[in-house]
């Protein structure tokens, strides 16, 4: 008889470790998937924010953010999908930025033979090489940053040259 209490009694302390560790088990990854919809959540509202604002100096804000976080959650939560939504909307934001760069170089870049538009276009091409290098660490990595310096001194040249003539 006492040798069955016994047995009840460990088998009654298993039942109750068992159960504590599966309680644990649970609420651990109740977190972890708070944790995943909290930062998908946030990704979302970054991204909103970025495509609603209209100011240039918010928008590299925003970005700074975004890549901050990204480091933050990439250290804190091993979710590929997590990871992945990071990398993708910092991508977008820096193809914004990207683009524009594109678009000032290409339209500063036009042959001109009027002598105020050429001058124009030399100190809107040192505006950019201003701004790529103010933006350099958020946006561009180093070879993209040297890629983007050459084309543009060699369109600030070209301009010189066209303007001397």
């Amino acid at each position: 008889m006492k040798r069955n209490k016994v047995i009840i009694a460990i088998i009654t302390l298993l039942i109750i470790i068992g159960i504590i560790f599966s309680v644990n088990t649970i609420n651990k990854n109740i977190d972890t998937d708070k944790q995943i919809v909290d930062a998908k959540f946030n990704i979302e509202k970054i991204n909103a924010d970025f495509s609603n604002e209209k100011n240039r100096s918010n928008k590299i804000n925003i970005l700074k953010t975004i890549q901050k976080d990204s480091a933050l959650n990439n250290s804190t939560l091993d979710d590929e999908s997590i990871k992945n939504d990071y990398s993708e909307s910092i991508k977008s934001m820096q193809l914004y930025f990207t683009i524009d760069y594109d678009n000032t170089l290409f339209s500063n870049s036009i042959y001109s033979e009027d002598k105020a538009t050429i001058v124009k276009q030399i100190a809107d091409l040192n505006t950019l090489l201003d701004t790529i290098k103010s933006e350099k660490d958020v946006v561009l990595n180093e070879v993209k940053f040297e890629e983007y310096s050459v084309k543009i001194n060699e369109a600030i040249k070209n301009n010189t040259v066209k303007f001397k003539q």
